[in-house]
Parts: structure tokens; C-alpha cells; sequence
């Protein structure tokens, strides 16, 4: 019975050192006696409100509070004394500041996975086969376009490469431009591939530049202003973009640069976010790598300067977002990368250029696809004009005989053999147009003489009247010698 007693005074001791000024919070411990069981606290009915000096709520309860559940408990908890501030949550306990700083987390991983459901993913499109097909094709499109042309589009640039990246794959698929309407839940899921193509740059970047210039990963607090000074030398003016001043960790000539945008860094990054491996994008879409492009190359000076900027304001590396908002660095270096493609440094920086898309390719374990010759070459601009002029004469000479065809002479009408070619000789003789019965004879003669087809003329029923002079009489009365008659053995008759 003492002993009873004894242990039940030392509990009650316990308990009042743990409540402290909060004394009247709890209801009063009713006393043990012998041979009867502990009665419950609970039998005292609803427990009013009560707070106790650093206490920490179960996990039940958190759970609880993060469902949003507001009942009140109305059973006594047991408490574990741990340092912290006494909060009040509003419902009958009390929250610590390292309770809140745990509810807030499990908070934001709870609307964090309430997102990620709501967002939509690929996968959803599986019921339908070739719609599903259609997106992922899109999708690598996407990804190409912004990994070569535009890694941070606005956004009626973003929707134009969509735009055009979906045609692309319908076109690829087979399919007419009203075969699939996109919808606002596919224009939300294709605008996330930017982001995708940018964090992919990033995660590589994050993760090899200690390496690369010289950083202490996990550095000792002795360690953080050895840091804090590098990558604030190497972010001065760019330098770590130069090949010869970033190899060395302490360089005694500064101002010594020497291959601009060559650092090895900028080959590894690009190596292993586009070609490593033989189905990666670079290997798979050659056409749209080779060259490296510019914008790939300033994407990866954006990606390596965001990573040395956490280095220099921690000096370790720290949770900074590379999002859209980096687009005027990106900028910055894109103009100056495209700089070298002016003048004599134009053709060899597009070498260097080529020469780092065949050591990627050897580094993902591929081979670059052969040029293909054309079946046919598309034809000049002057060759286009020379057929256009070939096929007009052409037509016309053709409209020519056809025309001749559809009209016949009648037999009655039947001039003289010769009569109407010397008509045509002497109106050639004195140069006037008399001699050619139409004036498209005298073109067709003008233009191909081989060609000049010869009509007969009708002759009048009265032969007496006076015929046109012959071509000899014309010669005579010129003073001419007389020339033999022609002969018209080739000439057609109507």
C-alpha cells in the first residue's frame, strides 16, 4: 500500500513539473485505493481545453489535423517533453514550431500530390492507340524544337511550335489537320516538355560542376568561403566558358583566355542530356544536331552559370529554381555565340561545331546517318524560265497545225499547183505581208519555216481576169537574169 502510494505522490510530482504554470488545465488525478481498479479519466466527461509545455501531438492526430477533422479529443494523450514554443491550434491542443514546420511540409507534399493527379500525363491517352501514339510522337517533336530553337519560348512562341509540332506528327501518322482538335488538357500537358528539356539541363549541370571547376560538394564550414570565392571568380565576366582558365583551379593570369565556349564542360553536359544513348534524341533527329546548334550551346552556358550562382551566394549547393525568368542570360549568350558564325570565324566555328556532334555520336555509341543524294535536283531559276519559254512556242506551233487540219479546201476551188506559193514568194520578195494569208502564217513562218503550213486561196470561176505577176515577170522588169521555175513536187495539195 505504501509503495501504492509512493509511486502515485512521485507520478502526481511528474506531472506537476511538466504543466507548470498551466496547473488548473487538468482535471485532478483521483486517488488510488486498494483492491479496486484505476478508475479512467474519462469518466469525468468531456475534457475542456488543456495545454502542456512542449508537447508533441501523435501521429494520429497529425494525421488528423491534416484531413481537416476538427473533433475534439476528448481521451488524455500521453506527452513527450521536447524543446519548442506553445502555439495554439484552435481545437483544444497545442502545436509546437517543429510540429507546424512537420505539418507544413506533410501540407505541401499533400498539394503536391494532389496536383500531380490533376495534372495530365500521357498515359491517359492509352484507351485510344493511335491518338496515344499521336501525343508521344508530338512530344519528342517538342522536345527537339526546344532543345535546338527555343529552350525558353514565350508563350505564343510555345503554341506556335506546338502548333507546328502536331501537324508535323499528323502528317507522320498519315493523318488529315482535322483528324485530332487539341484540346486546353493537351496544350497544358505539351507546354510542360520546355520545362522538362530545361530541368534535364539543369540536373547535369548541378551535378558535375564541382567537378569540372574545382567546388567542394559537401563542404566544411572552413571549406564554404573557399567556394563562395571560386564561383564568384569563375561567374566574373563568363569566365568559366574558357577552356584554358577554368582547367586550372588557381590561375595566375586572369586575363589569359583562350577557347571561348570550348570548356569540356559544355561537351559532357550536351553528351549526356541528348546523346547518351543510341536512341537519345540527338542520335535519333541527326538532321536537327548537326551542327550543335547555338541555342543548345547557350542553353548549357545558362544551365552551368545557374549552378556556379548557387555555389557563390551558399557556397554549397541549395534548392534554386531554374525557371523561364533565366531567359536574358540565356539571351546574352546566344548573341554572343552567334557572333562567331560572322566573317572568317564563321566556317570554323561551324567545324568545331560538327566535330562536337561526331564525338557525341561516338560517345551514345551511334553512327551518323549517310547524306542521301537526291532522286532529282529542283531546277534553277533561269532553267525554269528557259522551260516555260520552250513549252509556250512549243504550244503555239502545235495550235498551228491543228487549226490548218480543221479546214480543208474545197475541190471545186482548187488553185494551180504553185500559184499560191508564188503569191508567197513574191509578197516575201518585196516585203510586205501580202504574200501570207493570215497573220499567224507569217509568225509561224517567222518562228520555225519548217513548220509554215500552206493554205490554198479560192480562185474566181472567171479565169480571164488578170492573174497576180509571176515571180519571173517580176524579175525581168527589175532587170534581173530569169531564174528556173521552182518545183512543187513537196509541196501539200488541199
Amino acid at each position: 500500500m505504501q509503495q501504492i502510494t509512493s509511486t502515485s505522490q512521485t507520478s502526481r510530482s511528474q506531472l506537476d513539473h511538466l504543466r507548470g504554470p498551466y496547473l488548473h488545465s487538468l482535471p485532478p488525478i483521483p486517488a488510488i485505493v486498494p483492491d479496486q481498479p484505476v478508475p479512467s479519466l474519462t469518466d469525468h466527461g468531456q475534457t475542456p481545453s488543456w495545454a502542456i509545455q512542449a508537447s508533441t501531438v501523435n501521429r494520429s492526430l497529425s494525421r488528423t489535423m491534416r484531413a481537416g477533422s476538427h473533433t475534439r479529443c476528448d481521451s488524455v494523450r500521453s506527452v513527450l517533453s521536447v524543446p519548442g514554443s506553445i502555439q495554439s491550434s484552435g481545437y483544444g491542443d497545442t502545436v509546437t514550431s517543429g510540429q507546424e514546420a512537420t505539418i507544413t511540409e506533410d501540407e505541401r507534399r499533400r498539394k503536391r500530390a494532389e496536383l500531380n493527379a490533376k495534372r495530365p500525363r500521357y498515359k491517359h491517352y492509352k484507351s485510344n492507340a493511335e491518338l496515344y501514339k499521336l501525343m508521344h510522337k508530338t512530344a519528342e517533336l517538342l522536345r527537339v524544337a526546344f532543345s535546338t530553337e527555343a529552350p525558353f519560348p514565350d508563350n505564343e512562341q510555345e503554341e506556335r511550335i506546338i502548333s507546328v509540332a502536331f501537324r508535323q506528327a499528323l502528317r507522320i501518322f498519315g493523318h488529315g489537320d482535322d483528324w485530332h482538335t487539341l484540346t486546353d488538357a493537351d496544350m497544358k500537358l505539351f507546354k510542360t516538355e520546355d520545362t522538362e528539356v530545361r530541368s534535364r539541363v539543369r540536373k547535369q549541370a548541378v551535378i558535375r560542376v564541382p567537378d569540372a571547376y574545382g567546388l567542394v560538394k559537401n563542404p566544411a564550414p572552413e571549406d564554404v568561403a573557399t567556394n563562395k570565392a571560386r564561383a564568384r571568380f569563375l561567374l566574373a565576366d563568363s569566365r568559366f566558358l574558357y577552356e584554358s582558365l577554368c582547367t586550372v583551379l588557381h590561375n595566375q593570369d586572369v586575363d589569359a583566355k583562350a577557347g571561348r565556349f570550348q570548356h569540356r564542360l559544355i561537351r559532357e553536359i550536351i553528351e549526356e542530356v541528348w546523346f547518351s544513348h543510341a536512341n537519345a534524341l540527338g542520335c535519333l533527329y541527326q538532321d536537327r544536331f548537326k551542327p550543335i546548334p547555338n541555342a543548345t550551346i547557350a542553353l548549357v552556358l545558362t544551365a552551368i552559370r545557374h549552378a556556379l550562382t548557387m555555389y557563390s551566394e551558399t557556397g554549397r549547393r541549395s534548392d534554386k529554381d531554374f525557371t523561364a525568368a533565366s531567359f536574358m542570360i540565356y539571351d546574352e549568350y546566344l548573341n554572343a555565340l552567334e557572333q562567331f558564325d560572322d566573317g572568317e570565324m564563321g566556317p570554323l566555328w561551324l567545324q568545331h561545331r560538327k566535330r562536337m556532334f561526331k564525338r557525341a555520336l561516338a560517345y551514345a555509341g551511334s553512327q551518323e546517318e549517310p547524306v542521301q543524294e537526291p532522286v532529282v535536283s529542283l531546277a534553277t531559276n533561269d532553267e525554269l524560265a528557259r522551260e516555260r519559254d520552250r513549252l509556250r512556242m512549243q504550244l503555239k506551233r502545235q495550235r498551228s497545225v491543228a487549226s490548218a487540219s480543221e479546214s480543208p479546201c474545197s475541190s471545186d476551188n482548187e488553185a494551180p499547183n504553185g500559184i499560191q506559193e508564188a503569191r508567197s514568194s513574191v509578197g516575201s520578195a518585196n516585203g510586205d505581208d501580202k504574200g501570207y494569208s493570215t497573220p499567224q502564217e507569217r509568225q509561224d513562218a517567222e518562228e520555225g519555216p519548217h513548220l509554215a503550213t500552206v493554205q490554198c486561196a479560192p480562185i474566181p470561176m472567171n479565169l480571164k481576169s488578170p492573174s497576180p505577176p509571176s515571180l519571173s515577170q517580176t524579175r525581168l522588169e527589175s532587170g534581173d537574169p530569169p531564174t528556173p521555175r521552182p518545183t512543187l513536187m513537196g509541196s501539200p495539195r488541199c
